[in-house]
């Protein structure tokens, strides 16, 4: 699960160890958190590249690239896939099925819902049902859209929910793609 840093400089990866930070163009990799053996653990870089949002377990937490402790945003029942917002207010995240994103089970349509976390901390705030499989959340620029996978309709498609100031959903989510069977969507 890499993911490129703002500036375009280093990528944060899984590992058997936990989450690590490499130079894109090579040197070793820092390990930032360990994992607990076998544990999933994914995380998003902040805008300005100084912070990683990450999820373990029901949690969700921020923590500073150069050290320190962790902070815990919120909880949200097995939390993976964030993604955080490109002006820096919010944090999308999956709720449920995180083996759908582990090297075990890759491909399992087990029900899973998106939620977004205020980046400062508090509740979660529901922006799909739970009814499919819902994945894979990346915000388009302005951080008030939110692109995800679902297969709400049938076969995986990518659909597209806009967020108020409140980070509620104002309508309900577009589908914007018909047959795709996308796997995963960035921006």
């Amino acid at each position: 699960a890499p993911r490129w840093s703002p500036d375009g400089g280093r990528l944060l990866f899984h590992s058997a160890r936990g989450l690590e930070v490499v130079p894109a163009l090579g040197g070793p990799a820092k390990l930032l958190l360990a994992a607990p053996q076998g544990v999933w653990m994914d995380g998003t870089w902040s805008p300005d590249g100084r912070s990683i949002a990450y999820a373990l377990g029901d949690s969700v937490y921020v923590c500073a690239v150069e050290g320190g402790a962790a902070r815990g945003l919120a909880r949200l029942p097995e939390a993976h896939s964030c993604a955080w917002s490109p002006e820096g207010r919010w944090i999308g995240c999956v709720s449920g099925n995180w083996r759908f994103v582990g090297n075990e089970d890759l491909g399992n349509i087990a029900v899973s819902s998106i939620w977004v976390i205020p980046a400062a901390g508090g509740a979660p705030i529901r922006v799909s049902d739970d009814k499919g499989l819902n994945h894979s959340p990346a915000w388009l620029s302005g951080g008030r859209s939110l692109l995800y996978v679902s297969d709400r309709d049938g076969g995986r498609d990518i659909y597209q929910v806009t967020l108020g100031r409140d980070g509620q959903p104002v309508r309900a989510p577009a589908r914007l793609t018909t047959g795709l069977d996308a796997a995963q969507v960035n921006v």
